[in-house]
């Protein structure tokens, strides 16, 4: 039997003479069932907790947190309150009710996480007003004056490209395909326009092979011309005049009878084309199309592919130069340097464009709102050199981030010629939380295709990525997009090169092939509102005699009205929105309500939390060393 007494309970005196009695201190009697420890106490009487055996010294820590910790519950365990009451009956339900609190706490806690990693956000908006649009705001700075790029309509001018041998090929089909949809256009006039073309006309009989349908019930025929007569197909005795180049299939044998063989037209057509032309207007897209609309849209496009084989040095020789384009500039009522203030983009939609306010070194300031106090541009585009696939005269401008990539073909507007067109800028910034909040890009990308000089943004990634499909798939780019590297745009000319980037491109459209691109929102970013008005200009008052025009004022005013552009860009208002993203529920309110929930169900705080810290510590320093022991006594 193992007995742990105290001192202070023991009458030493009484003790020795009872143990000699009965005969228990006899010398190295230390095999007897009877063994007595005794634990010395310090004067306080409180027992030092070394001389305890291991497992009892684990114990008695333990029973002496319960007493003193400031958890509430747990001190309870130790004691009943009174006599009334049992002790162990007193203990089970303390310990039934730490249980149940602990269980609210831990379905309480798993609420809390949950929340916690739904990584909620809300977003603030806040309008500011400041004279100099200027501020630094969380990582970027909000620019003071956006950049302005700024097109001429028309990509190159007339007078220079017709000598470039591609530009003319493109321009021998697109005449062609243009003269043939007019021909099978003018088969869909009235009876009556055509009793009275046929009374103005001189025709003769030709062969051709003719493709017949039925349409509201009638049976029509259109002669394709370019057809041999050998191919299969009905064959047609049609009307044809030589000089204009029209066909009218009539239901007479013939309008004009000759001694001779009647005229082939496949034959007339095709010695009349280049070697070739078939090929190239496969290539070109042109085959079938009837639509004059459709037509001039496929031959910029087709411009596009014939420019590309130029070298850029030769793009730009070809398109509206600087001083040419921009004759006079002001910007916050302060004469422009056209030469510094203006940098040149090469751009295959539009040739040279110009980008005002380019310098990231420089911020330009506007003091005021309104049109005086803003950029201010008389621009000059020629419209007599226009191209014929030009459909409209005026200007092109895009409203930037000076690091931003201008895209004119996508987010530009239009100003034409003969007016004074105001555009009103108000501007936002928007600060995205970054993962994992959402999947916005924190950082400059590596853009392949535009270089590490510019931004990331939506556009750019998307553009990148379907040059990089399209290279994959066709083996060349697209000359809309710029190349990377050693690749190669596709030739103009070539049908199956131009077949392939028009089925990826159509099969990129699709949703599920858009998916492949994951072109996320930048974290920050500028975006610009505009709004337009416009006036005529210039007025009869106003006197120009700059430039090309020598003349009097009312021919110049009238020579200004028809080939140039007043352009104005300025703040409506010198405030500005800020939206920004920001937590919703972050780490400080996670900790907040862990914290809540512990002191509703268990009464722990920080503090509580550091005595069970010190309990285990206490713990595993007992165990330690008496393993420790162990381990030193074997050896």
């Amino acid at each position: 039997m193992d007995a742990t007494l105290l001192t202070s309970d023991l009458d030493f005196v009484c003790l020795t003479n009872n143990l000699s009695k009965y005969g228990f201190l006899k010398p190295f009697y230390n095999d007897e069932n009877i063994q007595c420890n005794l634990i010395v106490e310090n004067d306080d009487r409180k027992i030092d907790p070394k001389q305890l055996s291991y497992r009892k010294r684990i114990q008695w820590h333990l029973k002496e947190f319960c007493y003193k910790t400031s958890s509430h519950g747990i001190p309870m365990l130790g004691s009943a309150p009174n006599a009334i009451y049992s002790l162990t009956a007193y203990r089970y339900i303390w310990i039934a009710l730490l249980v149940l609190s602990m269980s609210m706490f831990l379905l309480q806690t798993v609420s809390v996480i949950a929340k916690y990693h739904r990584n909620e956000k809300i977003t603030n908006i806040e309008l500011i007003f400041d004279t100099g649009i200027f501020l630094t705001f969380f990582s970027f700075n909000i620019s003071p004056f956006p950049a302005i790029t700024i097109c001429n309509l028309n990509p190159y001018m007339k007078s220079v490209v017709e000598e470039v041998d591609v530009v003319r090929n493109v321009f021998k089909v697109f005449n062609d395909v243009m003269a043939e949809a007019s021909i099978k256009n003018s088969m869909i006039l009235d009876s009556h326009q055509k009793s009275n073309f046929h009374e103005r006309g001189h025709f003769e009989a030709a062969w051709s092979i003719c493709e017949c349908k039925v349409r509201r019930g009638t049976l029509t025929c259109y002669a394709n011309v370019r057809k041999p007569l050998d191919s299969d197909g009905e064959l047609c005795l049609c009307a044809f005049d030589r000089k204009t180049m029209n066909v009218v299939r009539t239901e007479l044998s013939v309008c004009h009878l000759k001694d001779e063989e009647p005229l082939a037209l496949s034959e007339f057509y095709m010695t009349e084309a280049e070697s070739g032309a078939a090929d190239m207007v496969e290539a070109m897209g042109f085959e079938d199309m009837t639509d004059e609309v459709a037509i001039v849209t496929k031959a910029r496009e087709n411009m596009i592919f014939a420019m590309t084989e130029l070298a850029e040095e030769e793009r730009i020789a070809l398109s509206i130069e600087k001083k040419q384009f921009i004759h006079k500039c002001s910007f916050n009522k302060v004469e422009c340097n056209v030469e510094r203030d203006f940098v040149l983009v090469q751009n295959p939609n539009f040739g040279n464009c110009y980008t005002f306010n380019h310098n990231r070194t420089e911020n330009k300031t506007t003091i005021r709102a309104g049109p005086m106090y803003g950029l201010r541009m008389l621009l000059y585009v020629n419209a007599s050199d226009y191209l014929p696939i030009t459909e409209a005269v005026g200007i092109k401008i895009t409203i930037h981030d000076k690091d931003e990539y201008p895209f004119p073909d996508t987010f530009g507007y239009n100003a034409p010629t003969g007016y004074i067109s105001s555009f009103g800028m108000r501007m936002a910034k928007v600060a995205r939380l970054p993962a994992p909040f959402s999947d916005c890009v924190t950082e400059e990308e590596d853009n392949k295709y535009y270089g590490n000089k510019f931004r990331y943004s939506t556009e750019v990634c998307y553009r990148s990525c379907i040059q990089k499909k399209l290279i994959n798939d066709c083996g060349c780019g697209d000359p809309r997009f710029p190349i990377f590297n050693n690749e190669h745009h596709c030739p103009a000319f070539d049908p199956v090169a131009r077949k392939c980037l028009q089925e990826q491109t159509k099969a990129f459209s699709s949703h599920q092939e858009s998916l492949r691109c994951h072109c996320q929102q930048p974290c920050s970013q500028s975006i610009y509102t505009v709004s337009y008005s416009a006036g005529i200009w210039p007025s009869e008052s106003l006197n120009i005699t700059l430039g090309n025009c020598k003349d009097g004022p009312d021919i110049c005013n009238e020579h200004y009205q028809e080939n140039g552009a007043m352009i104005e860009v300025f703040y409506e208002a010198l405030n500005y929105e800020i939206m920004t993203e920001s937590e919703a529920y972050g780490l400080v309110k996670l900790l907040s309500d862990f914290g809540g929930q512990l002191g509703l169900w268990s009464g722990i705080s920080f503090m509580t939390c550091c005595e069970f810290v010190c309990l285990l510590i206490e713990i595993l320093q007992i165990v330690f060393n008496h393993y420790w022991k162990q381990y030193r006594g074997r050896k």
